[in-house]
């Protein structure tokens, strides 16, 4: 049997040692959660960068569609006033002659030529400023999409990091109990006296409770995992 002094500075020895190891261990979890933080910080600066970038670009295209729609109604104005200019000189040219077949046919072929640059011309300025609103409803559309995943991958990043520190918390303590209970048992029983059945009793409850222990955090992944696999299910429109 071993001296009481001796026993007492191995049983402190084995607190001690318990101690640095489970303070390594909380201080590598919380490094860990502290990077995982500092992502989700990063995340959320693209993110609203990134949003805001999308939303010029959508008003940008709106601009333009406006501004297209405006420049082809322009045109076909451009092409009615040539219109009614080449009706004004026929008429002009025809004299008193105006009612004659060939006046009337030529009359009538620049109103319809007319009218048909002007048809055109209002036609291809609609259909580009529809594409170019379409364009920007997507890109609206993709940056708040976006806008959604980097949130969802932000807060999942703020919630691992929140997991990582109680879990590096429970390991510490699981790791600080486990190597005090151990240099208890060897040597408190001769430092405090403790009989040897009481110490058993005591290293028994403390496996008891590292069992719980395990168990509680294997279930907490689990159920993080579950959580996990349910925010990335497809969403259903409609």
């Amino acid at each position: 049997m071993a001296e009481p002094v001796t026993s007492a500075v191995m049983l402190g020895l084995g607190v001690a040692g318990s101690a640095v190891s489970a303070g390594s261990t909380l201080m590598g979890g919380n490094a860990q959660a502290d990077a995982l933080s500092t992502q989700a910080d990063v995340l959320d600066m693209t993110r609203f960068n990134r949003l805001l970038a999308g939303k010029y670009k959508a008003q940008e295209l709106n601009q333009a569609a406006d501004t297209t729609l405006a420049a082809s109604q322009r045109e076909a104005m451009d092409f009615s006033r040539n219109k009614d200019l080449l009706l004004s000189k026929a008429r002009a040219a025809a004299g008193s002659g105006a009612s004659d077949t060939s006046v009337i046919n030529t009359m009538a072929g620049i109103e319809q030529q007319g009218e048909f640059q002007k048809a055109i011309a209002l036609f291809g300025g609609l259909d580009r400023s529809a594409g170019l609103k379409w364009e920007a409803e997507n890109a609206l559309a993709e940056a708040q999409n976006n806008d959604l995943a980097t949130t969802y991958q932000a807060n999942m990043m703020r919630y691992n990091a929140k997991l990582g520190r109680r879990t590096a918390a429970m390991n510490a303590a699981g790791t600080l109990l486990s190597g005090a209970g151990s240099a208890f048992g060897k040597y408190g029983g001769e430092v405090f006296g403790i009989p040897k059945s009481a110490v058993e009793a005591s290293e028994a409850r403390l496996k008891a409770a590292q069992v719980y222990g395990d168990a509680a955090y294997k279930e907490l992944l689990r159920r993080n995992d579950q959580l996990e696999r349910w925010n990335e299910r497809p969403i259903r429109w409609g």
